[in-house]
């Protein structure tokens, strides 16, 4: 079910409009409410739920049984718009709606960037130290050694990482199961 909601806390009276393509906004809250803690950026939400206590947030649907994702954006920035859930006294969004972050970066912004980033380089023994402390991060789980090499040479992203079956069977069950609870409260 796709879903154009409100979020809305009754201390503030400020609002937040959103997207969700679940089945129950519910849980959708529920789920809002944990990420709350270990949410970092620029989120306006979430530094709201972690200033106000729980039962002053509530969700609503503004327009349910959306035929495309097409649609869905284009109400949700509708809505943000309308509602002017931008301006920083009524509402918490940040974007416009629709592409689920602030906007896509002009040309002149990733040359800008670029040329900040020019030139710049990591020192040998900055790069042992992020091995270090990675390896020990990957301490339970296996490692290819073209991991290895690419944490000796500062590269830190997760090429190489290998997951055990046993851990896949388990996310795949847990995700199963997941399906199995959303379609049981439809």
């Amino acid at each position: 079910m796709r879903v154009v909601y409100a979020i809305i806390c009754s201390e503030s009276l400020k609002l937040y409009v959103g997207q969700h393509t679940g089945a129950s906004l519910g849980q959708y809250l529920q789920q809002k409410w944990l990420a709350r803690s270990y949410s970092r950026g620029r989120s306006h939400l979430f530094a709201a739920m972690r200033r106000h206590p729980r039962e002053s947030w509530s969700i609503h649907p503004l327009v349910a049984g959306i035929a495309d994702k097409l649609q869905l954006d284009e109400l949700e920035r509708h809505y943000i718009k309308v509602l002017k859930c931008q301006h920083p006294d009524i509402g918490y969004n940040i974007c416009d709606g629709g592409e689920g972050f602030t906007g896509t970066h002009s040309a002149e912004r990733n040359r800008k960037f670029s040329l900040a980033r020019a030139g710049h380089s990591v020192s040998a023994e900055t790069r042992t130290k992020i091995a270090a402390g990675l390896v020990g991060y990957y301490r339970d789980h296996p490692v290819s050694p073209a991991a290895m090499a690419d944490l000796a040479r500062g590269n830190t992203n997760r090429r190489g990482f290998c997951v055990s079956t046993e851990t896949r069977l388990k996310s795949s069950r847990s995700q199963k199961e997941r399906r199995v609870r959303e379609d049981q409260n439809v």
